[in-house]
C-alpha cells in the first residue's frame, strides 16, 4: 500500500500514526503518558492505566481479559 497522502485523503499508515499519538499523549497538556500494566491472577485480567506525569490526569483505565 502506498504510504503517501493524495490530496486531503490520508493513507492507512498516517491513520495508524495518528492513533498511536492519540493513545500515548495527554489530551489536556500534550505530554507523554505513563502507562502501567498490572496482571491480576485471580480475576484473569490485565489492567492498563495511562496517566500524565505532568498534569497527573488519569487518561484511561482499561481491563483486558486473559483467555
Amino acid at each position: 500500500m502506498d504510504n503517501k497522502s493524495v490530496g486531503s485523503i490520508r493513507t492507512t499508515t498516517q491513520k495508524k500514526r495518528d492513533f498511536i499519538k492519540n493513545q500515548n499523549e495527554c489530551y489536556l497538556c500534550g505530554n507523554h503518558l505513563s502507562i502501567h500494566v498490572e496482571y491480576i491472577s485471580f480475576t484473569r485480567f490485565v489492567v492498563e492505566r495511562a496517566q500524565c506525569g505532568h498534569c497527573m490526569t488519569l487518561v484511561r483505565v482499561q481491563n483486558h481479559s486473559v483467555q
